[in-house]
């Protein structure tokens, strides 16, 4: 019964994004519309994907899920799997600088925050501007005390790790490492299911 699943984007407006999903993936979106993210698989308490091919047209994957668990996702998950798609897939067009946040690990967030998952990421860089960069952890040597003191004096971003990216390249940010994308970046985030951000 189950086949390969073509889901509808999801999109997402933000104040960062833009229409670069259009120009670099052909995304049905205006031209001059601020588009952040398009959620291509996804099974969230915000959003949930609609199938849109095949015998299970207009069923959400929640409700696939739910039906179809086992088989879907193979006879090793943790039973929390079965009840939510344990990845959520998007694109992101940064067209300004995002936030710099961190995200929880599964024991913290499962524990603190109402059984949500934690989020590992993974960025793969479908486009990147001349000179863009990422920001992926902190310099090698800052300190607790010194990330504590930067953070009250409002001086953190001396101590971010900035990397340069071009098209093509992957960058993996696991749980507890403070991350932020930069401008000038059209990204696909293959993430755990999770949006809690601190």
């Amino acid at each position: 019964m189950l086949y390969p699943f073509k889901f509808k984007p999801i999109y997402k407006e933000k104040i960062w994004g833009g229409d670069n999903l259009k120009k670099y993936l052909n995304k049905d979106i205006k031209s001059g519309s601020k588009i952040g993210e398009s959620w291509e698989v996804a099974d969230h308490f915000e959003d949930n994907s609609v199938i849109i091919n095949g015998e299970l047209k207009g069923e959400t994957l929640n409700n696939v899920l739910k039906e179809y668990g086992r088989e879907l996702l193979g006879t090793k998950p943790e039973d929390r799997y079965l009840k939510r798609f344990p990845l959520l897939i998007k694109f992101i067009d940064a067209n300004d600088k995002l936030s710099v946040q961190v995200h929880p690990n599964d024991e913290y967030a499962n524990k603190n925050e109402n059984g949500e998952f934690g989020k590992t990421e993974m960025w793969y860089i479908v486009h990147a501007e001349p000179g863009a960069k990422l920001i992926a952890g902190l310099k090698p040597g800052t300190t607790k005390e010194e990330f504590k003191e930067l953070i009250e004096s409002n001086e953190l971003e001396n101590v971010l790790h900035k990397v340069k990216v071009k098209t093509g390249d992957v960058i993996f940010i696991p749980a507890g490492r403070v991350h932020a994308i930069m401008p000038g970046l059209v990204i696909n985030e293959i993430q755990q299911n999770s949006d809690v951000t601190y």
